[in-house]
């Protein structure tokens, strides 16, 4: 019997880190909606990814969340081979992998978190069961579960495309990164013969030109699977209530406040809606939504409004970015002013709680959608820790494994971050950089702009300007000792914050 089930096992997917399923990201937005995480302080004691891929996601949420217990599940081998060879590098001592598909795998008792990206709509019925009959066994009362999903109706004039790129797929050669490489390629042609499905979905050219630059591997696995089911909000939310878990919010904090995606007469529609299953139904049709992250709960804890303000006064938040560095959607520019503040203040002073940045004239709740825009845009973020010497020496050992990785040509994109429970954007130029940093910590400007050179050498990555490599050893170093001032400005003071140095 084919143990794959119909699933893509032949091509690994490629590693992924989603800065959404957060404990530290999705506390906030549980705050927001008035319920409270199982956890106050750090982050969640037990926490669970089921479908974790190549587990480098979870290993990123384990090494900046070391005072918890992380386990990832997936059913290939292949991937976790992979991921137990990567957490033994990265000496993390708080993380386990099990090699089991989700009819077999029995959860560990009193889960706080459990976290699953994209899985329930890439499953089929049987299995989708087997995971809520995990989440039932598994989850604590009051423990949350993240899940995100494609859906609907976003997905309602794609789906035939989804359908030709598995026939085409299915009859191809080659491992599953190939075909499905192939396939776009022949959905291409397609619509540049002018085949009436694009022209009856002008949108769908676009679409298919996005879907054209992604890495293969991700394609093979969003796409080439046997089942492959975008959902209706309220169909996922009645499942999941056979689990005995409830719908919480959004997983995006700016969720929270409907005019900051709406305009005003979709926000009054949605708000008028009898219950809050139709109230998201009406989102999803107004925005033309074709993938959801939610947080469902096992047992809601419903706070007061008091207990609420309370809350989120206390929560502490850290900048990501240097105050001139910071971006906003065009049509947030209103509130452009007060979101500079806000950054600018935890540049200047460090991480604040929410109550810090409260001006008193305003009040919480105009200052709250500001803040919650920003969470969601990655330029801050809530804090999770106070940073210790362990929790940092914790992250330099999982951030050099992430540079070993990269030198040897496995891409590996994220820093963790102790001190928001998460994980950040880091390059390959920035990880030569870290390196540097971390080897050398005494060296001169021009002894570390070396140091950095050396290391882009040693990856085979030369450095670049507008998009070509500069040829000139001297003008390669004037180059790159100005980029390192501007590191030694802006983004040095936020790695040490965030612990990740």
């Amino acid at each position: 019997m084919d143990w794959s089930a119909g699933y893509v096992v032949d091509t690994l997917c490629s590693p992924g880190f989603y800065r959404e399923m957060a404990p530290s990201y999705t506390g906030f937005a549980a705050l927001l909606a008035g319920v409270a995480p199982p956890w106050q302080d750090g982050g969640p004691a037990t926490a669970l990814e089921l479908g974790c891929g190549l587990g480098f996601g979870t290993a990123v949420l384990a090494a900046a969340n070391p005072d918890g217990a992380w386990t990832g599940v997936d059913f290939n081998p292949d991937h976790v081979a992979a991921a137990e060879a990567f957490r033994d590098a990265a000496g993390l001592g708080n993380l386990a992998y099990a090699d089991a598909g989700f009819a077999e795998y029995r959860p560990p008792p009193g889960v706080q978190y459990a976290a699953l990206h994209g899985v329930y709509s890439w499953i089929g019925t049987a299995d989708a069961g087997h995971l809520r009959a995990i989440l039932r066994a598994g989850l604590a009362v009051g423990g949350l579960a993240y899940v995100s999903y494609n859906c609907q109706p976003g997905w309602a004039a794609a789906a035939p495309l989804r359908r030709l790129f598995a026939e085409h797929a299915r009859r191809g050669a080659g491992s599953a990164g190939e075909r499905a490489a192939a396939a776009v390629a022949f959905a291409r042609t397609l619509a540049d013969a002018d085949a009436g499905y694009f022209a009856a979905n002008p949108g769908l050219r676009a679409r298919l030109e996005t879907i054209a630059g992604q890495d293969p591997r991700y394609l093979a696995h969003e796409y080439l699977n046997a089942a492959w089911r975008p959902l209706f909000h309220a169909d996922v939310a009645a499942e999941l209530a056979e689990a005995k878990l409830s719908f919480v919010a959004s997983a995006d904090p700016a969720e929270a406040f409907p005019a900051l995606s709406l305009p005003p007469p979709l926000a009054a529609l949605v708000a008028a809606q009898p219950d809050r299953v139709m109230a998201e139904t009406v989102r999803d049709v107004a925005l033309n939504r074709q993938f959801r992250r939610d947080l469902f709960a096992r047992g809601r804890r419903p706070l007061t409004a008091a207990e609420r303000t309370e809350r989120l006064l206390a929560t502490g938040l850290a900048t990501l970015v240097y105050p001139d560095d910071l971006r906003l959607p065009a049509h947030e520019a209103a509130g452009a002013v007060r979101a500079r503040a806000v950054v600018e203040r935890l540049w200047r002073d460090g991480p604040q709680p929410l109550s810090a940045l409260l001006d008193r004239a305003d009040g919480l709740e105009a200052l709250l959608p500001a803040v919650a825009l920003l969470v969601q845009g990655g330029q801050i973020h809530p804090v999770a820790r106070p940073v210790d010497e362990a929790a940092r020496a914790v992250a330099r050992r999982f951030n050099g494994a992430v540079c070993d990785a990269t030198r040897r040509g496995r891409e590996l994109g994220v820093f963790a971050a102790p001190a928001i429970g998460s994980g950040v954007p880091a390059g390959p130029l920035e990880q030569a950089v870290y390196r540097a940093l971390v080897d050398h910590p005494d060296a001169g400007e021009g002894a570390l702009a070396d140091a950095v050179l050396d290391e882009l050498e040693r990856s085979g990555r030369p450095l670049l300007r507008d998009g070509r490599p500069i040829a000139d050893l001297a003008d390669r170093r004037d180059e790159l000792r100005g980029r390192l001032r501007l590191h030694r400005d802006r983004r040095r003071p936020v790695w040490r914050t965030l612990g990740v140095l």
